[in-house]
């Protein structure tokens, strides 16, 4: 999961662990996981859409689109999310069903940070991924892959761009 707090320009992205000051900010932001500064670096940070749609990544590198997403999980075949997950059970909370993390992809779960509500939910649970494109003008698209199952979802709810999720960069 992407550990950064500088766009690749070197501008810095602003910090903001108050869950509450999430929906009222447009513009690039990250915050730690479940709002814990001492949470292990592998989980990331967690970040906006407009983190998302930047130039966050390396230069050579890019936020996948949702494009990119499908692309990846029509090769990765049955079982794509599965393929996907650290099968470490160290970052899990509960059982990890179907974790083989086949791909070397290894995503961990950082939760999220649901800005409508103002607060962090399910880290250890789940795996959000934000995709550089939008659904529509309020919300930005995203995958998420959870203890649960080994499914890629799309889009399973509609979080605001304000909202926090991780963010995984491929090489463009």
């Amino acid at each position: 999961n992407l550990n950064v707090t500088k766009l690749n320009d070197g501008v810095p992205i602003q910090q903001e662990n108050n869950p509450e000051n999430w929906i009222s900010l447009n513009s690039p932001l990250w915050g730690f996981p479940n709002g814990n500064t001492s949470i292990d670096d592998k989980y990331g940070k967690l970040y906006n859409w407009y983190a998302a749609s930047s130039n966050i990544c390396p230069m050579g590198f890019k936020v996948p689109s949702l494009a990119d997403f499908f692309e990846l999980s029509n090769f990765l075949g049955n079982n794509a999310g599965g393929k996907l997950k650290s099968n470490n059970d160290l970052f899990w909370i509960n059982d990890n069903i179907d974790a083989t993390n086949e791909s070397g992809f290894t995503a961990y779960p950082a939760g999220y940070l649901r800005a409508i509500h103002q607060v962090y939910a399910n880290f250890g649970l789940d795996c959000l991924f934000y995709a550089r494109d939008e659904l529509n003008s309020s919300v930005g698209n995203y995958i998420l892959i959870f203890n649960g199952t080994g499914y890629i979802y799309y889009n399973a709810f509609e979080f605001v761009k304000e909202s926090g999720m991780s963010i995984r960069c491929i090489k463009d």
